[in-house]
């Protein structure tokens, strides 16, 4: 980010300021795998489907092949994810990290982290667009 000039970050300024609003609620994007779903796109639906009756919005499925697909939660809160996590465990992934199977815990911390250094280095561009 240090090859952003002046104009160029009071220009975004606005957007940075969304995406620091975006890091900071308590939402969290999360996917839940299912591996070797051998192509069988019902399958997806019906986790999908699986995970509504828990109460979670699911933004739908995705797949890279007939190994691995995955459904789409791209709002859960922490308790959500307590939830997510007792049912699915090491298929549950938090913003791209993956939990396992002792504690998600890990995985939030982790994802807190990034969040604040994000967040940070947002900040550092408006002060910069700011000057």
């Amino acid at each position: 980010m240090a090859y952003m000039d002046k104009d160029y970050c009071k220009a975004h300024e606005d957007e940075f300021k969304h995406e620091i609003e975006k890091l900071r609620s308590d939402s969290y994007y999360c996917e839940v795998a299912y591996k070797d779903f051998k192509g069988w796109v019902y399958i997806l639906q019906n986790l999908c489907i699986s995970i509504r009756r828990l109460g979670i919005e699911v933004d739908g499925y995705d797949y890279e092949d007939a190994y691995k697909g995955w459904a789409i939660i791209p709002r859960a809160t922490k308790k959500q994810i307590a939830e997510l996590h007792k049912r699915y465990r090491d298929n549950l992934s938090i913003e791209w990290c993956e939990c396992d199977y002792d504690s998600y815990e890990k995985c939030l911390e982790y994802v807190n982290k990034r969040r604040k250094e994000r967040v940070s280095k947002y900040e550092e561009l408006i002060k910069k667009g700011n000057s």
